[in-house]
């Protein structure tokens, strides 16, 4: 493919709306049908955006889900491209690393981000990048390359950079979100299409009560609340879940959403498997992001991006020795590794620090040394 032909698809895909937009007009820059995932790939609507999001594994789509359940996210852009494509070509350059190609045609390709979250801080909002990758992906030299140019491109722009994994996104989490956050919308539902707000609101106040005024099953609840209220079956039930998902019934998320379980309604303001609390509001930000170029042993190319976060291996058959540079191509003459188990971090830095612990002990790696 010329450049002429590669570089008319991408402005095809500009003039499209691609990667443009915020909120409902949004248009991701990859749908589903422009790539194969090796995971499932799924459509969902969304509830901050009110459009239809584009997600290429599972983890995405779990990913997602904790994003539209926190209040303190905003917006929600998946497949965000990584324009223009000149400017990741010139940093891959400058670090000495493969710019990401089409594997049929062999030419550069327009990197994307997994997400670009806004997030409201105080009166501010702030954009937060965030690639979402399984924790054994971390071990491909590749996968860390394509990482270092993204890092560097957010960099540039102020915007911070960070890597989720499975471990940073709650199974159970994730599955109490994906029951409930259909229901978001409950005039949806066939029961609901023809009762006003007020009336599904007064509905929900009444079903509240008996959830904590009584000491049946959720389920039992329900099913005696449809009879009553001369709603079909199921209906209570959904209402339920509707509640949930506007987080007027609030529950401890973090254990399994189990509706025949009882209230136990000795405890004030909790109970067994449904606790009324608020849910901790967590923001993934990675503060500093340890981060692995690689270069040739012996190489004059001259570096001309650097900044603080930046670390560079010499990759050897002897083994793996840190190394500084001066204008680019002078090696440290000491060995500047830190235990891995001596490294401490604090909040979702320590979190990936644990990430980088878990991988040590994968017999396939020699060292990990930040």
């Amino acid at each position: 493919m010329s450049k002429r032909t590669r570089t008319s698809k991408v402005e095809k895909w500009i003039k499209e709306g691609r990667g443009s937009g915020v909120g409902a007009d949004y248009k991701p820059w990859l749908n589903i049908q422009d790539v194969s995932s090796l995971g499932r790939s799924t459509r969902l609507k969304g509830i901050k955006t009110g459009r239809q999001h584009e997600f290429l594994s599972d983890l995405e789509r779990n990913y997602f889900y904790l994003t539209e359940f926190s209040d303190f996210i905003v917006d929600i852009r998946e497949q965000y491209p990584l324009l223009q494509l000149e400017e990741t070509l010139v940093i891959a350059d400058e670090l000495g690393i493969k710019h990401p190609t089409d594997p049929k045609t062999g030419e550069p390709i327009v990197m994307t981000m997994d997400f670009l979250l806004t997030v409201n801080k105080s009166e501010d909002s702030v954009e937060l990048a965030r690639t979402i990758k399984m924790k054994d992906e971390l071990l491909k030299e590749r996968v860390l390359e394509k990482f270092e140019i993204e890092r560097v491109y957010w960099k540039k722009r102020g915007v911070d950079w960070g890597i989720v994994t499975e471990l940073e996104i709650p199974k159970i989490l994730a599955r109490n979100i994906s029951y409930i956050h259909d229901y978001y919308d409950i005039q949806q539902y066939d029961a609901f299409q023809n009762i006003s707000p007020q009336s599904i609101e007064d509905l929900g106040i009444e079903l509240l009560k008996k959830v904590l005024d009584t000491d049946k099953s959720i389920r039992e609840i329900t099913n005696l609340f449809d009879k009553e209220v001369h709603l079909s079956l199921g209906s209570g039930m959904t209402l339920f879940y509707h509640l949930l998902a506007q987080k007027i019934i609030q529950i401890d998320m973090l254990k399994p959403l189990n509706v025949e379980e009882t209230i136990d309604e000795t405890v004030e303001g909790t109970t067994e498997d449904f606790e009324l609390i608020k849910m901790n509001k967590q923001v993934h930000k990675y503060t500093e992001s340890p981060s692995v170029v690689k270069v040739q042993d012996k190489s004059t190319k001259q570096r001309t991006y650097e900044d603080e976060s930046t670390k560079r291996y010499t990759f050897k058959d002897s083994g793996i020795r840190s190394a500084s540079d001066t204008g680019g191509n002078r090696l440290a003459r000491g060995i500047e590794h830190q235990s891995l188990q001596q490294v401490q971090g604090e909040g979702e830095l320590g979190e990936f620090v644990h990430v980088l612990q878990e991988l040590e002990d994968y017999k396939e790696v020699r060292s990990i040394n930040i």
